[in-house]
């Protein structure tokens, strides 16, 4: 974790040439920390797919439950995801999708209330 958010080989991080933290394209802020501009895309499961990215964060969701909160039992191996209900499984596989996207750091926001 230390040697990724030291960003020295982060694909993407970019000299800052004096930028201060923007939204510069829609859906892309950049990050300045010292001399480095580091872009952070916002973006949807659907938007992301088929792509690879260094870090990935997936922010729990409510529409009609709370997504992550429904699929602990299976990010914590104490339920199989086939036990799951229709809804609850074609999530999953959204989910499965966003999570498989990093190379270097996943991250799941989820409130510490479903904890």
């Amino acid at each position: 974790m230390r040697d990724f958010l030291a960003w020295e080989n982060c694909n993407g991080a970019m000299p800052a040439s004096g930028m201060k933290s923007a939204i510069k394209t829609e859906g892309v802020y950049h990050h300045r920390a010292g001399d480095v501009s580091l872009p952070i895309r916002f973006d949807s499961i659907h938007g992301v797919k088929g792509e690879t990215h260094a870090a990935t964060l997936v922010v729990e969701t409510f529409a009609r439950q709370h997504d992550l909160k429904e699929l602990l039992p299976v990010l914590t191996a104490t339920q199989h995801g086939s036990q799951l209900r229709d809804t609850a499984r074609g999530h999953c596989k959204r989910v499965y999708v966003g999570m498989s996207r990093p190379s270097h750091l996943l991250c799941l926001a989820i409130s510490s209330e479903h904890m």
